[in-house]
C-alpha cells in the first residue's frame, strides 16, 4: 500500500499532534487526581475523627444510658457526619476510577482540536495563496 504525499503529510500531522495531546491529557489527569487525593485525605481525616467520637459516645452510653441531652445530640450529629463521610469517600473513589476515562476523552478531544486548527491553517494558507495569485 502506497500513500500519496498528502496522505503521508496528514499521517505525520496526526502523529505529531498525539504528542502534545498526550501531555495535555496527562496534565489534566494529574491535576484531577491530585485534587481528588486531597479531598479524599480530608474526608478520611474527618471520618477518623468522627470514628473516635462515635467510640467515645459508645463508652459514654455504657456509663449513662440517657437518650436526651447535649451528649446524645452530639453523638447523633457525629453519626450523621460519619455516614456522610463514608458516602463522600465512596464518591471520590468512583470519581478516581472515572478519571482514566476522562483521560482518554481529553486525549481524543485535544487531537481533534489540534488537527482541526491545523486543517484550518492549511485552508487559510491555500486561500491566501490563491488570492495572491490573482
Amino acid at each position: 500500500m502506497t500513500l500519496t504525499f498528502k496522505q503521508k503529510q496528514a499521517l505525520v500531522i496526526v502523529l505529531l499532534t498525539c504528542v502534545p495531546a498526550y501531555f495535555i491529557a496527562n496534565l489534566r489527569y494529574d491535576a484531577n487526581i491530585d485534587t481528588l487525593d486531597y479531598a479524599f485525605e480530608r474526608e478520611k481525616d474527618l471520618h477518623q475523627s468522627t470514628d473516635k467520637l462515635l467510640q467515645n459516645c459508645e463508652r459514654n452510653e455504657q456509663k449513662e444510658a440517657t437518650s436526651y441531652g447535649a451528649g446524645r445530640v452530639i453523638c447523633d450529629q457525629g453519626a450523621q457526619a460519619h455516614e456522610r463521610t463514608e458516602r463522600v469517600m465512596a464518591d471520590l473513589e468512583a470519581r478516581k476510577d472515572h478519571a482514566r476515562t476522562q483521560w482518554y476523552q481529553t486525549f481524543v478531544i485535544a487531537v481533534l482540536v489540534m488537527n482541526a486548527l491545523i486543517a484550518l491553517a492549511f485552508a487559510w494558507r491555500r486561500w491566501a495563496q490563491k488570492e495572491q495569485a490573482e
